[in-house]
């Protein structure tokens, strides 16, 4: 039997708890990457960063697509996905697009 403060009583003839490990980790999504290439190449050098917490230590961070941070980007778009999973199992995936974009003029160049 269960007394509340106001005087109410409730009995109760079967209880059940019941435990969830709920998905709760914090990954914040980056936002997507515009770069232009770097000068004189076909590509740019693209650093980013992707954090990643959760209730349920440890977590582990895996890339499954796309190239690491720093690393240089080929003209076009690119898309990096993540997968955190903590240590219940329960994942949470993040992507995002990194775009290079050439500017640069076109050179002719003449035999002489």
């Amino acid at each position: 039997m269960v007394t509340d403060a106001a005087g109410g009583s409730a009995t109760c003839s079967h209880l059940q708890l019941l435990f969830t490990t709920h998905k709760s980790q914090r990954f914040p999504r980056p936002g997507n990457i515009t770069r232009s290439t770097d000068a004189g190449t076909c590509g740019a050098t693209v650093a980013y960063n992707v954090s990643y917490g959760d209730n349920c230590s440890p977590v582990t961070l895996q890339q499954v697509a796309g190239l690491v941070s720093g690393a240089t980007f080929p003209v076009g778009s690119t898309l990096n996905t993540f997968v955190a999973t903590d240590a219940a199992g329960n994942t949470e995936t993040c992507s995002f697009t990194v775009t290079v974009t050439d500017n640069d003029s076109a050179n002719i160049y003449t035999a002489g």
